[in-house]
């Protein structure tokens, strides 16, 4: 059966496998997909994306990936993504298409949607701190750094028929109700990522390098994504500007032209709003929620907060707890 995908559905999938993301939409485009999409923690750092899915909208969805190995088979449709400032797409108009994405660095990643496209396809992801940790000894870990994460890099690899056979299992096995089912998915995943990183260390494997494009139009609309969702992580200025490749104030000037507020201001806020979900969702009490939103003092807090809401921190609170929680002062 096939579900709306709104951003919040999508924010809520990629915060449980612990990627801070962000959705380039408008309040009237929340709606990105109609279909399936599942991400699953098959291990600590071990991933599997799948997606059937019809694209409802042209937007764009962002987030920090860590330093891995992407595996992606691409059954269905055009896929067109930004990552290392470089734009690549793919399309399996005619045929099933394969490709890895390797990061040797935490990056930024940025998936472009198409309104009325049909996507199927399916991801393993596994962090470079996974697959180390897999290895036998210190000589074994510098071999894989050496061979896989020696750059970033996006290749195009051969469809052999082990591994569609592979990938088709892990497409459909979503109905699979059995109580081994998790056991079953994971051998599977694991047999296709040994199955494609076995290729690079056969003495007769050149890997082929994807072609990527760059676009002064693009690479504007990347960076304003990169510095949303760098913001959200919490990064300084000084970093920021350094990953963006423009100075401070440079970087301050086109913020404000494009939302017509300050970056120190923007900042405040969503902190703000951090705290506020914090204190309703989590439970923090007044003073974690401060310390949450940055501030060192409680009182600066609740000021700030009864500017920003229009009511203070115990007022929201009391709003949101059942009448038997609480009486009458």
């Amino acid at each position: 059966m096939t579900t709306s995908i709104y951003v919040d559905d999508l924010s809520y999938a990629l915060q449980k496998i612990g990627l801070e993301s962000r959705q380039q939409t408008s309040a009237e485009q929340t709606h990105l997909a109609q279909g399936d999409l599942s991400f699953i923690e098959l291990q600590k750092g071990l991933y599997l994306h799948r997606a059937d899915i019809i694209e409802n909208s042209h937007t764009s969805s962002s987030a920090i990936l860590p330093a891995g190995f992407h595996v992606t088979v691409l059954l269905a449709g055009t896929v067109s993504f930004r990552v290392a400032q470089k734009r690549y797409q793919f399309s399996a108009d005619k045929e099933p298409v394969a490709f890895i994405n390797i990061l040797n660095k935490q990056d930024i990643f940025t998936r472009f949607m198409q309104k009325d496209q049909h996507v199927k396809k399916v991801t393993l992801s596994c962090e470079r701190s996974w697959l180390l940790q897999k290895v036998l000894n210190e000589q074994a870990c510098e071999q894989i750094d050496s061979q896989l994460f020696h750059s970033q890099n996006v290749y195009v690899t051969s469809l052999t028929p082990s591994l569609l056979q592979q990938i088709k299992i892990l497409a459909n096995q979503e109905g699979d109700t059995h109580v081994l089912a998790p056991l079953l998915l994971e051998q599977h995943a694991l047999q296709l990522l040994h199955e494609v990183i076995s290729q690079f260390y056969h003495p007769e494997f050149t890997p082929t390098q994807a072609h990527y494009a760059h676009s002064p139009i693009q690479a504007s609309e990347s960076k304003l994504a990169t510095l949303l969702v760098l913001l959200e992580q919490d990064f300084t200025l000084i970093d920021i500007a350094q990953q963006l490749g423009v100075s401070i104030s440079t970087l301050q000037r086109n913020f404000k032209r494009s939302f017509n507020t300050t970056l120190k201001q923007y900042v405040k806020i969503k902190r703000l709003e951090k705290a506020r979900k914090a204190l309703l969702i989590e439970g923090l009490t007044i003073g974690e929620a401060a310390y949450l939103a940055k501030y060192t003092h409680v009182g600066n807090f609740i000021t700030a907060f009864k500017k920003h809401f229009d009511i203070t921190p115990m007022q929201l609170i009391k709003l949101h707890r059942s009448s038997a929680s609480y009486g009458p002062k």
